[in-house]
């Protein structure tokens, strides 16, 4: 009776281990198969608008940039002096430094100064509902990058229109690449800051992607810290999630490279060795720093960047769009997840994510 009791539970403890092990493989490949399919989705030629407006002419814009030591904002802007040079409009720039007061205070000066357009670079509108609503008055038209939710038109039409790649598809895809880099059994801590909707968006997605997909994988943690406050808050961070977790945690999956920027410092300065140290996953934006730790697989192995260079010229077209009181072109680029194997496909060697989908040649055939 005893022996047969043991073989029952020998049985019963293999067919756990097939039982887990069929239920990682399947999560792995499902993963899998969402990156790949990404990957074949995302624009190798152009998709944006056909059609539109010709330039409008004399044109002044300011660009309120929420922090333009951000990589992504500062890549940005020179797109956007790019594009706004074939036309021949003018633009000036306002600098927030990243901090909410900052932020308020040169969008008021923005719209005092009553130009004929604002681009709002990474400055949430649901902070900004009151200033916007004063845009609104003086008929100034406001497009955004990164300023919202959602891509596109927000629901309360506070601006004209969001230009983004969509935060849920560059979380989702963020999160099932982290699921197959650590074959279905991932142990995460997750880092957003939830001041910002995109931000929020997006960490809220890779929850619920982590979850419905990977049943092995587990979130250890969900760090809250404001991007403004990075550098102050990440090395305490660091030493308290290993003094809390030790050798424990697999990979850290970001809603912004910026946050491994400096947490690799830390990490690489502490008793982890070398084999436990996390692997790093990024849903945004593609800083030059995440392309090159990623080529020289220095702790981040992927990253999900938004195309800034041809955001720069959408967002000229868009603007343009409106001060010829037509609708928004309604284009968003599909995201597309870079890694090592990649990396030369699609990033130049000016360490910019800009596929060659001939968009300068389509809008400055659509604005003269």
């Amino acid at each position: 009776m005893i022996f047969a009791k043991l073989a029952l539970f020998s049985l019963l403890i293999i067919f756990s281990k097939v039982s887990f092990a069929e239920e990682t493989s399947v999560s792995i490949e499902v993963s899998r198969d969402k990156v790949n399919q990404a990957s074949q989705l995302a624009s190798q030629y152009w998709q944006g608008p056909t059609s539109g407006p010709k330039a409008a002419q004399d044109k002044n814009i300011i660009f309120v940039a929420a922090d333009l030591r951000n990589d992504s904002i500062k890549s940005l802007s020179h797109s956007v002096i790019d594009a706004i040079d074939s036309i021949g409009w003018n633009i000036s720039f306002l600098d927030g430094y990243g901090s909410d007061n900052g932020q308020a205070s040169i969008l008021t000066r923005a719209i005092s100064s009553k130009p004929d357009g604002i681009i709002l670079g990474g400055v949430d509108i649901k902070q900004r509902k009151e200033l916007l609503k004063a845009a609104k008055t003086l008929s100034i038209p406001v497009v955004g990058w990164h300023a919202g939710e959602i891509a596109g038109i927000p629901a309360d039409e506070s601006i004209f229109y969001n230009v983004s790649s969509d935060p849920i598809e560059v979380a989702e895809l963020a999160a099932h690449y982290t699921i197959i880099d650590g074959n279905g059994q991932s142990n995460i801590v997750i880092f957003t800051d939830t001041s910002f909707s995109i931000a929020k968006t997006k960490s809220d997605a890779i929850i619920k992607t982590i979850e419905d997909y990977c049943s092995m994988c587990n979130i250890l943690a969900i760090e809250d810290m404001p991007i403004a406050k990075i550098p102050q808050q990440m090395p305490a961070t660091i030493a308290r999630l290993i003094e809390e977790f030790d050798n424990k945690i697999t990979h850290f999956v970001v809603i912004n490279d910026l946050y491994i920027d400096f947490a690799l410092p830390s990490l690489l300065s502490s008793k982890l060795s070398a084999q436990y140290l996390p692997r790093s996953i990024s849903a945004g934006d593609g800083s030059k720093a995440a392309y090159k730790r990623i080529e020289t697989n220095t702790l981040q192995v992927a990253t999900v960047p938004e195309p800034l260079v041809l955001q720069g010229w959408q967002i000229v077209d868009e603007l343009n769009r409106a001060f010829n009181n037509q609708k928004p072109s309604g284009y968003t680029e599909r995201a597309q997840i870079i890694n090592r194997q990649n990396m030369k496909k699609y990033v130049d060697k000016s360490n910019n994510y800009d596929p060659d989908q001939q968009y300068r040649k389509a809008y400055l055939q659509l604005w003269h």
